[in-house]
Formats: structure tokens, C-alpha cells, sequence
């Protein structure tokens, strides 16, 4: 992650903290720290134990709605293992947001909660 991308999580964090203080807010520590033999050691360890290429970096849980977010520099782009665990979370109805500024995730929960009303309003939850 770059210094841009990783100055937009924390805020994007910071953001869902305050506007939705009781959400679990978590991010999915993908990336790799280290490189040489130990990286690859840390890189199959991780596949064993559940890391997925191209999960989302946020996970959400509030009332009920779990949603994923992938926070991307203004300039980036989803890599070919991003865009493929977002269609198959999107396939599986999972709310997935592409964020490239808060403004993304402002609007994203928008929607997500209108969805929410509407779904308890015909009974759906």
C-alpha cells in the first residue's frame, strides 16, 4: 500500500468511527512486509491459514449489513485478483465499495442504508 492509499484508509477509518461509532470496522492485512525467503515463508503461511489475493482492505459490520471496502489512491487502479474477489463477492450480493475518497464511502453508505430502510420496510432483513 502507498503512502496516499494508507493516508486515505486512516481516514476513511477515522470517518466510519465517527459517523457510525457502533460498526466493527476492520481492516484485512493483506499485504506483505517482507521479501526474500521469509516473505515467501509469511506468503504461504498466510494462503494456509485463509489470506485471499485481492481482498478488500475494510470490512464492516453494522446492523446486520456487512459491507467490504477497497481503498485505492485517486490515480489506482483493482489489480486482476481485486477485480475478481469483487465480482464474486458482488455475485454474491456482499456490498463492495471502490474508494478513492471519502466522498466514495459517504455515498456508498447512502446507499447502503436506503437499501437497509427499504428491505425492513417489506420485511426483508
Amino acid at each position: 500500500m502507498n503512502r496516499d492509499e494508507q493516508q486515505l484508509q486512516e481516514a476513511i477509518v477515522t470517518y466510519l468511527r465517527l459517523v457510525m461509532p457502533e460498526a466493527i470496522v476492520h481492516h484485512s492485512r493483506n499485504e506483505g512486509n517482507r521479501g526474500g525467503a521469509r516473505g515467501k515463508i509469511d506468503g504461504a503461511r498466510g494462503k494456509r491459514m485463509g489470506v485471499l489475493a485481492g481482498y478488500p482492505d475494510l470490512i464492516v459490520h453494522w446492523h446486520g449489513t456487512t459491507f467490504l471496502i477497497e481503498v485505492k489512491a485517486s490515480n489506482g487502479r483493482l489489480s486482476k485478483a481485486q477485480r475478481s474477489v469483487k465480482e464474486n463477492l458482488e455475485a454474491q450480493g456482499i456490498p463492495y465499495c471502490l474508494a478513492k475518497s471519502i466522498d466514495d464511502v459517504r455515498n456508498f453508505i447512502t446507499i447502503i442504508s436506503k437499501e437497509k430502510v427499504h428491505d425492513q420496510k417489506n420485511g426483508n432483513t
